[in-house]
């Protein structure tokens, strides 16, 4: 069972409201920003450990010391935000490198200019009551499993998985139950589902109480070599060639509030993080604390982008969708190192 992705593209006209120069001991801009005011899109829900860059990023004030007005809006969904970014009625989405990717099949110019995340972080988890049942994913044929979203990033790593033992995506049935509390009531409230590909905070909150049991986890290198088969590129911001060409300044100041957010991960303790988005935790700061830990190596490099990783990320897709297998693809024009690369000069 394979699903569509969207297909309509608008071309975005860029706005050129500038704004006085100004200057930042920590994002230093060189040029006036073309587009002070900036919508992003989140291509899920804030709250996911996937977006915790971009939203330190803005917690802590790095937009803004870039001359950032940030209009930032959740979607729900990685696909959904992709959908508005074509549409016009954005100007840069965050989610998965996946979308310029497809895009620039199509032959549509959608370029990622500042990597935030490095593993997928997506999980398989089996209900308790399926464990009994379940040796490896080969074990899994006729099961229900729960994914984010059709076509989404969760839906292909249980479709990568599950081809490696020899299950194919028509054996099995995929169920959008999103991320968030829907998905951890979908788990909770009966047997309808025997397992879950999805990610944090979802899977730690329903292993921390065995509704699951984790059988496959990409929060870490070791666990995305052993599904994608290499370092993978996960989050990244993109948007279209045209915004990039028309507004290079703006797509800098982002690059630079991204890529300080990175630097003082790097370097702050797992409490500081935390204590930055209290909002997230839901009265459990210990079970938020355990998510960070899990997933904070991902967050750890300095936003560019590595062919080799890039290269993995467009192989899996070819293994996962069938409208990928044989397309062609310049890589070169899915990605732009050249602001992350300036932000390393730039941002100390």
């Amino acid at each position: 069972m394979r699903w569509g992705y969207a297909s309509a593209f608008a071309a975005m006209v860029a706005l050129t409201a500038s704004v006085p120069g100004f200057s930042n001991v920590a994002a230093a801009q060189t040029g006036k920003i073309e587009k002070p005011n900036v919508t992003l899109l989140i291509g899920g829900v804030s709250g996911q450990m996937y977006f915790l860059p971009v939203i330190l990023a803005e917690r802590l004030g790095y937009f803004k010391d870039a001359g950032l007005q940030l209009n930032k809006i959740d979607t729900g969904s990685g696909a959904k935000a992709l959908q508005a970014l074509i549409g016009g009625s954005a100007d840069v989405a965050a989610g998965s490198f996946e979308h310029p990717i497809r895009m620039n099949a199509r032959g549509r110019p959608i370029r990622a200019f500042v990597k935030f995340g490095r593993f997928h972080g997506n999980v398989l988890g089996i209900v308790t009551h399926r464990m009994k049942d379940y040796k490896t994913p080969a074990d899994m044929k006729g099961w229900k499993i729960g994914v984010s979203a059709p076509g989404s990033s969760s839906h292909l790593f249980a479709g990568l998985l599950l081809q490696k033992y020899g299950v194919k995506n028509e054996d099995v049935s995929f169920v959008a139950v999103t991320q968030g509390p829907g998905a951890v009531a979908a788990v909770r409230t009966g047997k309808e589902l025997d397992a879950v590909a999805l990610t944090d905070p979802v899977i730690t909150e329903l292993a921390s109480t065995n509704d699951i049991t984790v059988v496959a986890d990409s929060r870490n290198l070791e666990g995305t070599k052993e599904v994608y088969g290499g370092e993978t590129i996960s989050g990244v911001m993109y948007t279209t060639a045209d915004f990039i060409k028309q507004n290079p300044n703006t797509v800098q100041a982002m690059t630079n509030a991204v890529v300080r957010a990175l630097k003082w991960m790097k370097t702050a303790s797992i409490d500081d993080i935390a204590a930055k988005v209290p909002d997230f935790q839901a009265g459990k700061p210990d079970l938020y604390k355990a998510m960070v830990e899990k997933n904070i190596t991902s967050f750890h490099h300095d936003g560019t982008f590595a062919p080799e990783a890039v290269q993995v990320t467009l192989d899996f897709l070819r293994k996962t969708d069938a409208e990928m297998k044989d397309a062609k693809v310049d890589l070169s024009k899915t990605y732009d190192n050249t602001f992350a690369e300036k932000a390393k000069t730039q941002v100390k």
